[in-house]
């Protein structure tokens, strides 16, 4: 299972653990119904501003979006190596809240 697949089944979980459904969700953080789905079926990459209004709807800390189990094999090299990447293709508008986002994990 890739990130995209856990973090969508995470938002899931958090989803119905609250009582919501997907339109209530959707019509909280303002997408559509059916985006919504796709995000939770991992076939989508939520940008960082949809994660936000995520865990603003979720009621639940940023972090909290990325609580779930990676998958086994990923050595510590290979996820420093991800995680740089990911820095490296930041945009400057997004380095903010990805920073956030990483000292949000941290803590």
């Amino acid at each position: 299972m890739n990130d995209r697949e856990l973090l969508g089944k995470r938002i899931k979980s958090l989803r119905r653990s609250q009582g919501h459904t997907q339109e209530r969700l959707a019509e909280i953080i303002d997408v559509n119904t059916n985006y919504l789905a796709v995000i939770e079926r991992g076939e989508a990459n939520p940008t960082l501003a949809l994660l936000e209004r995520l865990s603003a709807g979720l009621e639940v800390p940023l972090s909290e979006l990325f609580q779930y189990r990676r998958e086994e094999g990923c050595s510590p090299a290979e996820l420093r190596q991800k995680l740089g990447r990911l820095v490296n293709e930041a945009s400057d508008e997004e380095l903010p809240r990805l920073t956030r986002i990483v000292e949000a994990l941290r803590e």
